[in-house]
């Protein structure tokens, strides 16, 4: 009956969970899940024997990367398949084996002490943040520091004892990229310790640490960079490829069974089709193996249901939109600034979820807080999940989308990234320097501030995208534009100081009750040297330098004299220095003016007129 129906049949003693959904939609199946995890078993099988022969090996390399395409179920098959299995003992003793499972973030190293020193806490214990900081202290300050952590945690454990670390999405150590250079740097080192630690402890001779990580393929090329992580990757590691025929149709039928349901054989067959070829199209099997439940007739899962919602690529696209669509006019437009934060535009590669603070989400306008708040938990729903939120505290919660599928496959956000893409890196531009201002010292911070032309530009953005700005982003720019009212004031202020000191400068005003006379500058330092700091402080001036060697004064003379008569002024009312490079020059001067020249033969004199 199998055979000709495609329906196999339940066996009477299987456990049931009525009414419970069978698949996962768009996230990611976990440990907890392994009872509805189908077609990874060989590629389990294969993971578990890597490492296996790695921890038995006193030479071994206790490290295992698990690569592939985004929407391969790298995720899945390393939570719910390997981590599964080690906590069913599949290599002796690991049942017992301490498991700590974290993302990098946008702090690898503090991220990996969190979640490594909170694995050894009793349970139901309150997380020792103190034990945190010293563990970050000391994966900071040598690259032994996690090697020797598990060694002292773990010395009245049995010897066969190992940590195993899983970090998964490990490209988000080359996708978060900080814009500040502050941030940057801060962010470089963490990632260089986070590097260096994992390579040591899965490296060490005798050691305890087992490393596991999940990262896209299409970031291998990223990991060339770091010469110690490529070569351990390229010899360590598993690609996750497609699922052969029949690993699919156990993961669109057996979960059904064990809900109490079926899939109609032609829904399976129409599913095996839309998938074929498509190595990323996992997420969105699950998606449409979820919807399709929710509209299920009765306890079977059918094929009319399944074009109605628009197949396998329009069941995410129709679900998506019809959650846009219940909102409110107000909380669409909140809908998507939310979302657009929630993306790290790629350069050169494909867009990507971004993980952000829940606070970086709160707008300028407070009464707004509610709105963002109600719909977060909206879109985070387990009937809707679009945004997946975590929180491991009150102040620690960050949102993000539930998986980078959605970023690619619905329509109107793909729209609204290459909308907003200019203003995007304006905006990513603004978080991360704000947060800089935010972290810098009192005394630093308006060094931190804009001004200039990118002060500008982004009082341009904002006159669009003031809702855009988060209340920080809306501190930062307001401390922006006062320190740049405060330069105005004082640029003003200085010359206007300046102007009077040119109108009362002692040594550069006309002999008092003496029309036309002019003096030198002051020459404090003795005869023949000038106080040029004092011209330096002076607003720009016109220059005429005369040279006419000795009796040829006369005739310079009387061309100055020609050149009166022509502007209607005297040379003193249009020049603001008169210089004579010679002693002709300077008899011109004299001769011309009516003043007698200074005397000595000096190589040169200044003359400035009296205001």
């Amino acid at each position: 009956m199998w055979g000709i129906t495609g329906t196999k049949p339940r066996p009477p003693d299987e456990t049931r969970y009525e009414g419970f959904c069978p698949y996962r939609g768009l996230g990611a199946f976990g440990p907890d899940d392994a009872r509805f995890f189908f077609g990874r078993a060989a590629l389990t099988d294969w993971l578990v024997s890597d490492l296996r022969r790695e921890i038995r090996s006193d030479q071994g390399v206790r490290f295992l990367g698990v690569l592939g395409p985004s929407g391969s179920g790298k995720s899945s098959v390393v939570m719910a398949g390997l981590v599964a299995q080690l906590r069913a003992g599949a290599i002796e003793g690991s049942e017992r084996w301490p498991v700590a499972i974290l993302r990098p973030g946008d702090d690898p190293l503090a991220n990996l002490a969190v979640q490594v020193s909170s694995t050894f806490l009793p349970e139901g214990a309150i997380p020792d943040i103190s034990q945190a900081r010293r563990l970050i202290d000391d994966l900071q300050q040598e690259k032994r520091g996690l090697d020797l952590f598990a060694q002292l945690a773990m010395r009245d454990a049995p010897a066969d004892s190992r940590l195993v670390i899983v970090v998964d999405q490990f490209e988000e150590v080359f996708t978060y990229r900080p814009l500040g250079d502050q941030a940057r740097a801060r962010f470089e080192r963490s990632r260089s310790s986070f590097f260096a630690n994992l390579l040591h402890a899965a490296a060490a001779e005798g050691g305890r640490v087992v490393v596991v990580l999940t990262m896209r393929s299409d970031f291998l090329g990223a990991c060339a960079t770091y010469p110690q992580l490529s070569s351990v990757l390229s010899a360590h590691q598993e690609l996750v490829g497609p699922m052969a025929t029949d690993e699919l149709r156990a993961a669109i039928e057996q979960p059904s069974f064990l809900v109490g349901c079926e899939v109609e054989p032609a829904l399976t067959e129409r599913l095996l089709a839309d998938v074929e070829g498509r190595p990323g199209a996992l997420p969105l099997l699950q998606f449409a193996l979820t919807e399709v439940w929710k509209k299920r007739d009765g306890h079977r899962l059918r094929l009319r249901s399944y074009d109605e919602l628009g197949g396998i690529e329009g069941a995410l696209e129709y679900r998506a939109n019809e959650i846009y669509g219940a909102l409110q006019p107000e909380d669409q437009e909140l809908c998507r600034r939310i979302f657009l934060r929630l993306v790290e535009i790629g350069e050169g590669i494909e867009n990507t979820r971004r993980r952000v603070s829940y606070n970086e989400l709160l707008p300028v306008d407070t009464s707004k807080s509610d709105a963002i708040n109600r719909l977060i938990n909206t879109l985070s729903e387990p009937n809707v999940c679009l945004l997946t939120v975590n929180a491991t505290n009150a102040n620690d919660v960050t949102v993000e989308v539930v998986h980078e599928a959605l970023i690619r496959s619905w329509t109107r956000l793909r729209q609204w990234i290459e909308f907003e893409r200019v203003g995007l890196s304006i905006q990513r531009r603004l978080t991360a320097d704000t947060q800089e201002w935010v972290e810098a010292t009192p005394e630093n911070k308006e060094a931190y501030l804009y001004s200039g032309a990118r002060l500008s530009l982004l009082r341009d953005w904002i006159e669009t995208h003031r809702d855009n700005v988060s209340s920080l982003e809306s501190a930062f720019l307001a401390a922006s534009e006062e320190a740049a009212r405060r330069r105005k004031q004082e640029e003003v202020e200085k010359d206007r100081r300046l102007r009077e000191a040119a109108e009362v400068a002692p040594g550069a005003q006309r002999d008092s009750g003496t029309p036309g006379t002019l003096q030198r500058p002051p020459s404090p330092s003795g005869y023949g040297n000038y106080d040029t700091g004092a011209w330096k402080e002076l607003p720009p001036f016109r220059i005429l330098s005369i040279d006419g060697g000795g009796i040829m004064g006369a005739f310079a003379a009387s061309v100055l004299a020609t050149f009166e008569r022509e502007i209607g002024r005297k040379i003193v009312e249009h020049f603001d220095l008169i210089t004579g490079t010679s002693t002709g020059g300077i008899i011109a001067i004299g001769l011309a003016m009516g003043v007698s020249p200074v005397s000595g033969g000096q190589e040169l004199s200044h003359y400035r007129r009296a205001s």
